[in-house]
């Protein structure tokens, strides 16, 4: 039963990479976040890779090829198309290693299907002449070890996704056919190259694909992950009806802000906002328009003040903001903004008028002394209490 549960695991596993990778993010943008985490993965394997040939091919340039054309008892013709051979290679992974590594210290992003083809073109060219070092040595010492060993370490290396990697792996597999054809073989010889030679170029597709498709899922993964972790950090820290900061948000950031008052002997505000006869509007109305009315407030709040001030959904139907370097002068004058606002503009939905009035607990903050938020709150919740008392829809202010 246990090994029925694994084979079946294994093979719902397996089925996802026979999925188009499109299909497996929920948006373009995702999709091509993840395309562009590939490229410069691709840029830095294929700087690694072109660096690597490129002291390998100056190495056998200097060190086997020079002395060999130097030596006239040897075959000249075979030694010097060598000799060619490696000096395009070490240039072509020169310029790969310098084109990889421009891409990635970019400070600009370039085109996305320009990061993605040009270290595909190199790598195909690369291994395109060493698909031809492949037949000289096939037909020097009946060895492959050149064209298995790259086509092998190019698809467990770079990162391409079907139908590019029969491109890239497809024009050298074609030039190693058509050279092996050409040679004077004999058949069990050719016979032999034709199935290895094939057999590499179908394992190094399959390899390519899953070593993409891994890497794909990987990233898509951390992606989810990262945006399942945001989700619950802002529903941990704002408030799910208004999708306002809600008072954990506010209390983590409004010890900063009276730090600063403190120390640097800045201005601030702190207003608490509270809905006049809430529970008469959910009564008349019901909890449905009530929930409306607190979203429309949220709204009002929000247009009214600045990007850097401070506000949350203190809970029910209270409100606080936090207005840094804000006078009293000036702080008198928005609380008494927001009250006119409210006063001035009732909340109309599904043909329902419906008047809605603040009374808003104001404390300006201006003094050297450690503030305590608190301390403020409660005289701000003094002044509020206050404005309740006498009358509601008023401002009520308080100075330290």
């Amino acid at each position: 039963m246990g090994s029925k549960k694994r084979n079946s695991t294994f093979i719902k596993d397996a089925s996802v990479f026979l999925v188009p990778a499109r299909s497996l993010v929920s948006s373009e943008d995702q999709f091509h976040l993840i395309q562009e985490k590939i490229n410069r993965a691709n840029c830095r394997r294929g700087g690694i890779y072109g660096s690597v040939i490129f002291f390998m091919e100056l190495m056998l340039v200097f060190f086997l090829d020079l002395p060999r054309i130097a030596d006239a008892s040897h075959d000249i013709v075979l030694f010097r198309t060598y000799f060619y051979l490696h000096v395009v290679l070490a240039v072509l992974s020169f310029l790969f290693s310098v084109i990889s590594y421009l891409l990635l210290k970019r400070k600009k992003r370039v085109c996305l299907s320009f990061e993605k083809v040009v270290p595909l073109v190199f790598l195909a060219l690369i291994l395109l002449v060493l698909s031809e070092v492949a037949l000289l040595d096939l037909q020097s010492n009946g060895q492959l070890v050149v064209y298995t060993s790259s086509m092998l370490i190019a698809s467990l290396l770079c990162l391409i996704r079907f139908p590019w990697n029969g491109l890239v792996f497809g024009v050298p597999f074609l030039a190693f056919l058509s050279g092996l054809l050409n040679l004077s073989l004999s058949p069990s010889v050719l016979l032999s190259s034709l199935v290895n030679g094939s057999v590499i170029f179908v394992a190094s597709i399959l390899i390519s694909t899953f070593m993409y498709r891994d890497y794909f899922l990987h990233r898509l993964k951390n992606l989810m992950l990262e945006d399942a972790n945001r989700k619950l950090s802002h529903l941990a820290t704002h408030d799910p009806l208004t999708g306002m900061g809600n008072r954990r948000f506010f209390e983590e950031r409004i010890e900063r802000e009276l730090h600063l008052v403190s120390r640097y002997q800045q201005n601030g505000s702190l207003l608490l906002l509270d809905v006049d006869h809430f529970k008469t509007i959910n009564d008349t109305y019901g909890h449905d328009v009530g929930d409306k009315v607190l979203k429309m407030i949220a709204q009002y709040i929000r247009k009214e003040i600045r990007d850097i001030d401070l506000s949350a959904r203190w809970g029910g139907e209270e409100f606080v903001v936090f207005l840094p370097s804000v006078g009293k002068d000036a702080g008198v004058s928005v609380a008494e903004r927001l009250r006119i606002r409210f006063e001035e503009n009732p909340i109309v939905m599904d043909n329902l008028v419906i008047p809605v009035t603040v009374s808003i607990g104001y404390v300006s903050l201006s003094r050297e002394k450690d503030l305590l938020f608190d301390e403020v709150f409660k005289i701000a919740d003094g002044a509020l209490y206050e404005a309740k008392n006498s009358g509601r829809n008023r401002v009520v202010s308080r100075f330290l």
